[in-house]
């Protein structure tokens, strides 16, 4: 059953009123940048995409086209790196391809302010409250946007939506475009290529999760972090860490390991997007033992994240063919991480001094009868 959108009386106004009073500018922008995609990439200037609108319900929402319909010698278009033109990465650099989605507005399928437009396909995994986003009509910006557009992750995202929907006012959209207006003129936040900063959220809501926490993939976002912890006396005490760890070795480490398909990098997240945990499988090879490691937010030391960020870490590692065992060292004087790795069916399987070498089976053969 449709629904009214939630909204403050007058908000259908405040969007004719952008509008007009925008106009003298907006109109002229985007005929020259239509007329600049014309020139060097052809028609057709607007790219239409099926994205869900208030209710859950489908629309079309315009962009200038951004990118050419480049394909490879076996017919597969290219990457969205190898396909994006000139005038393309300009466009996404300022904002100017969501220009057009000023038609969507006049329209009436979307709002000046309001959640972004996500893809239908992401809607059946939106938790009961990110759905809340869905009684609003989608906005050209929004409070997510200018709370760190697409640098925060899908949880911190959908909750700045949720958050926009249940306290929207004229102020605050008047507040959201001054700050719309800003970052897009120092080009902030912005993501140039689809997946640079994380994976879509069908796809990271694959991972497995338990009790309030969340497996993804490590993204370059998360090394600043990442780094912090690495050079915390407490995480170094029970870790062999490198000396002299930098944000510029961690870069250059995230970068080697993304071409090294028997790596699997992992962040751990609580229900408000914090990062809290941090895991690893290394194998040297395909179809050899992956060596497990795991960071923990060094003052949530002793609240149970570390046994949950190991579950869901075995867990993922089950639904890879590629991976037989899981091996890991721990050093004797760390008591508690032993006993969860024993309570988890890890088993020793050498030791020396001061360390202890343990294994755990993810692959196990079923004998059907």
């Amino acid at each position: 059953m449709s629904r009214n959108p939630v909204t403050y009386r007058g908000k259908r106004a405040f969007d004719l009123a952008v509008l007009v009073v925008s106009s003298p500018l907006t109109l002229p922008i985007g005929l020259a940048t239509a007329l600049a995609i014309w020139l060097t990439d052809g028609t057709p200037v607007l790219f239409r995409q099926e994205r869900a609108g208030v209710d859950g319900r489908a629309f079309h929402v315009l962009k200038f086209r951004t990118m050419s319909e480049t394909r490879g010698a076996s017919g597969e278009l290219l990457s969205d790196r190898d396909r994006l033109t000139k005038v393309g990465r300009i466009l996404r650099q300022t904002s100017l391809d969501e220009v057009p989605q000023l038609i969507n507005v006049l329209r009436g399928e979307m709002s000046i302010v309001g959640p972004r437009p996500l893809y239908m396909r992401y809607v059946p995994h939106y938790t009961e409250r990110e759905k809340t986003r869905l009684d609003a009509l989608p906005g050209i910006t929004g409070l997510a946007q200018t709370s760190g557009r697409n640098a925060a992750g899908w949880r911190k995202r959908l909750d700045f939506d949720v958050q926009y929907v249940e306290r929207n006012s004229l102020i605050g959209d008047i507040r959201i475009c001054l700050q719309t207006a800003l970052k897009a003129v120092r080009s902030e936040g912005v993501s140039i290529i689809a997946g640079e900063s994380g994976d879509p959220l069908d796809v990271e809501r694959q991972h497995p999760s338990q009790g309030g926490l969340y497996l993804r993939k490590l993204y370059s976002r998360d090394l600043p972090l990442r780094v912090k912890w690495m050079t915390d006396q407490r995480v170094r005490r029970h870790m062999s860490l490198p000396e002299n760890v930098t944000l510029e070795s961690t870069n250059a480490w995230y970068i080697k390991i993304g071409t090294n398909p028997n790596r699997y990098e992992f962040a751990v997240e609580d229900c408000e997007g914090q990062v809290v945990a941090m895991t690893g499988l290394r194998a040297q090879s395909e179809g050899s033992p992956a060596e497990f490691y795991i960071f923990v937010e060094p003052d949530s030391h002793g609240q149970g994240i570390g046994q949950i960020a190991t579950q869901l870490t075995v867990a993922h590692a089950r639904n890879l063919s590629s991976i037989p065992s899981i091996t890991l060292t721990v050093a004797r004087a760390n008591i508690r991480a032993i006993q969860i790795y024993r309570k988890l069916g890890f088993s020793e399987t050498r030791a020396s001094a001061d360390r202890l070498w343990m294994e755990l089976p993810v692959k196990v053969d079923h004998v059907h009868t």
